[in-house]
């Protein structure tokens, strides 16, 4: 068997594996906070952490196929919310365009508000973090999925 000196050892794998799951931490925690509106050092935290996962796969050459095949489950299922989410911007950007000019023909005012669904919806923030926590759900999904495969 040759050498490869890129070879991931078990440590490796380790640290990819805790980096994944503490990043779907920090996405439910960022998610949670959707509602709870707290601004604090716990919150900038989660925020990190869900850059840890990512990050760690795409910036590392020592991981082995098994995490990449993980991994690209994770980026379908973000690929996919991300369609879905911007399908939803587009319904919503077309429908408040055609309310404001309906609005407009019917009194010849403009309408200058926006509804909170078009606001949440349009947040940068709210978009990473769901856009996070469906990658780290999916990886969560393939793992979960393959070890019930193996016992089985």
């Amino acid at each position: 068997m040759p050498y490869e000196p890129n070879m991931p050892t078990e440590s490796d794998r380790h640290f990819h594996y805790k980096a994944m799951w503490i990043g779907l931490f920090g996405s439910l925690i960022s998610a949670a906070n959707q509602f709870l509106g707290l601004d604090n050092m716990l919150i900038a935290m989660a925020y990190g952490a869900m850059a840890g996962g990512p990050l760690s796969i795409a910036f590392s050459r020592n991981a082995d196929e098994y995490l990449y095949s993980l991994t690209l489950v994770g980026f379908r299922w973000m690929s996919a919310v991300l369609g879905i989410y911007l399908m939803a911007l587009f319904l919503l950007a077309t429908g408040d365009v055609a309310n404001n000019l309906g609005f407009w023909l019917a009194s010849g005012e403009s309408q200058n508000k926006a509804s909170s669904v078009t606001l949440a919806l349009g947040s940068s923030v709210t978009a990473t973090i769901v856009l996070s926590l469906a990658f780290h759900l999916g990886f969560g999904f393939a793992w979960l999925r393959d070890r019930q495969d193996t016992r089985s």
